[in-house]
């Protein structure tokens, strides 16, 4: 982790709903999940290239990445 000081409460919220969504869960479960009033600002989680990556979402990335790159060469 590059500097845990960036890690946010919104941050980390971010990258579950984000990674619910890319999971399949159903938008109006996230929207409770998260307390949303309207399903319109929940559906922009439901794509992540149109928002700022969090400090969280970023370093899972580098996480995901750096264990791909481990099982592939383990094999």
């Amino acid at each position: 982790m590059p500097d845990a000081r960036q890690l946010s409460t919104h941050g980390i919220r971010h990258s579950v709903a984000t990674a619910l969504l890319d999971a399949g869960e159903d938008l109006s479960v996230v929207q409770a999940l998260l307390g949303h009033a309207g399903p319109d600002t929940t559906q922009a989680y439901a794509h992540p290239d149109t928002l700022n990556r969090s400090p969280a979402d970023r370093i899972d990335q580098r996480m995901a990445t750096a264990a791909e790159r481990r099982t592939r060469h383990a094999h």
